[in-house]
């Protein structure tokens, strides 16, 4: 699962000191417009380092996967 790939690439990565990371895991809405959604929250104080940390590592190239990354989100819904 490309999920576990992302979340393993960002536990092995330098930058990810003091970064916490939880998940991968099915969203609360699990399935939605027929599309399977999975949640990998990232948590840091140093918000600069977070961003950078996410350019370096998440890269998707399959078609079939549509990934967003939501900073500072209002909910997890």
């Amino acid at each position: 699962m490309i999920f576990r790939e992302i979340a393993a690439r960002l536990v092995a990565h330098p930058l990810s000191h003091g970064v916490l990371i939880a998940g991968p895991a099915l969203a609360p809405l699990e399935r939605l417009r027929g599309k399977w959604r999975y949640q990998l929250l990232l948590r840091s104080a140093a918000g600069a380092r977070l961003r950078r940390l996410i350019r370096e590592v998440v890269e998707v190239s399959s078609s079939s996967v549509d990934l967003v990354v939501d900073v500072d989100p209002y909910d997890l819904m």
